[in-house]
């Protein structure tokens, strides 16, 4: 069986870099040596340790100089990281479906210790050239790049071959800028115009005023409501997956959190318009007979966003998909408008949540994550500098009119 000739060992150059398993350092050279699988002598030497790492990188059959398992595949690895526990549930199933759909029966089958990155390269250009979106390919890359970091933590293989691969697929940042006020109300009042088939509005104006995730949200039941101390407990979030013949499910992987982050546990306080929202929304969903059918999803039930109109749909979970589908299709019904609306995604209302708190000034940046849920401060702080410069040039203007006027 092969070996790598030094010792684990961790030793260190005279310039303190740590040397790799087979590396050395000997008479102002470096030095990498092993033993293939017919126990025959093999090294490598070179002036520098940079130029050592090249040369070893060009090594692309570690099977020359390592114990390996000639059969491990691609679609070996890919599983083994998928399966890892790392991912939270939707983004887990997510990974999954691409795998299944794109890489398990093509590139997937062939051995790592035979794959290049010209076979990488090739894979991508195939994707691209079958309508697949550069923001996919690049989800697609992540998985294969992150399959080879494995194999590299496991000695499969010296190098990862999927490094720098993806480059000529670029992916256009969307701008999820928040709506001012007047367009807030343009909205509000369009949602109401259009709210035929369940009350999309109510849940429009509850993310404005809440700055909650939209699974988040939908996920809320009366039992998570406080309407004594006024307060909304946010705990869980919710998916429209189809699993095992469910149409939603609860995110499973944290026993004491289930929203998208640990950060995502917290408490939101119901302020006085939020309070009559939420109160007529309470009529609206007792008013329901008792022989309408309501979802249970994971051994939630009563939940607070629900359907009206259609008798087969009424008092069911409202969905996120027709919901962000109406809100993209109406928001961008700009004819006969005096207010022009830009595309209006559920994120762009928690995006209005958080502006609106900026320009209020009421609260800073860290006390603003306690209400958004978010890890860290950047994108609040983000948010906020914007505001801040907003408000700034405002001023000078003001300054420069009353200069005028003098």
């Amino acid at each position: 069986m092969a070996k790598v000739y030094e010792s684990y060992k961790k030793r260190y150059s005279s310039k303190g870099a740590l040397l790799k398993k087979g590396e050395s350092e000997k008479k102002g050279a470096f030095v990498f040596r092993w033993r293939d699988n017919q126990g025959n002598m093999h090294s490598l030497v070179r002036k520098t340790l940079v130029e050592l790492r090249k040369a070893e990188s060009k090594v692309t059959s570690v099977a020359d100089f390592r114990d390996v398992d000639y059969e491990h595949t691609l679609n070996y690895c890919i599983e083994k990281h998928l399966n890892s526990g790392v991912f939270a549930y939707t983004t887990e199933y997510s990974y999954n479906s691409l795998y299944r759909s794109r890489i398990k029966d093509s590139i997937g089958t062939l051995k790592l210790c035979e794959i290049k990155k010209s076979d990488i390269k090739m894979f991508y250009k195939s994707l691209h050239e079958d309508g697949v979106e550069n923001g996919t390919i690049h989800i697609i890359h992540a998985l294969i790049n992150s399959a080879f970091n494995l194999a590299i933590d496991d000695e499969l293989v010296l190098s990862n071959p999927a490094r720098g691969a993806c480059k000529g697929y670029p992916v256009k940042k969307e701008i999820k800028d928040a709506l001012s006020l007047e367009q807030q109300k343009e909205l509000l009042e369009r949602l109401k115009r259009y709210d035929l088939k369940y009350n999309i509005s109510i849940l429009a104006e509850f993310l404005i005023n809440t700055g909650l995730r939209v699974g988040e949200a939908l996920a809320l039941t009366w039992n998570d409501i406080d309407f004594e101390n006024r307060l909304i407990y946010v705990d869980h979030k919710i998916s429209q997956l189809k699993v095992n013949g469910a149409r939603y499910i609860l995110d499973p992987n944290k026993e004491d959190a289930t929203t998208k982050t640990e950060s995502g546990v917290r408490v939101i306080p119901i302020t006085n318009t939020l309070y009559r929202t939420l109160v007529d929304q309470r009529k609206f969903c007792d008013g329901f007979s008792p022989d309408v059918k309501k979802d249970v999803v994971d051994g939630y039930s009563d939940f607070i966003f629900i359907r009206h109109g259609k008798h087969n749909e009424e008092g069911r979970l409202l969905g996120y998909r027709g919901f962000y589908d109406d809100l993209v299709r109406i928001s961008l019904n700009n004819q006969g408008r005096n207010v022009v609306l830009p595309r209006v995604t559920p994120h762009v209302l928690r995006h209005c949540f958080i502006t609106n708190l900026c320009s209020y000034r009421a609260l800073d940046p860290k006390e603003i994550i306690m209400l958004t849920g978010h890890k860290n401060v950047a994108i609040p702080l983000k948010i906020y500098d914007h505001v801040s410069k907003e408000r700034l040039s405002e001023a000078f203007n003001s300054f420069d009119q009353w200069q005028s006027n003098r």
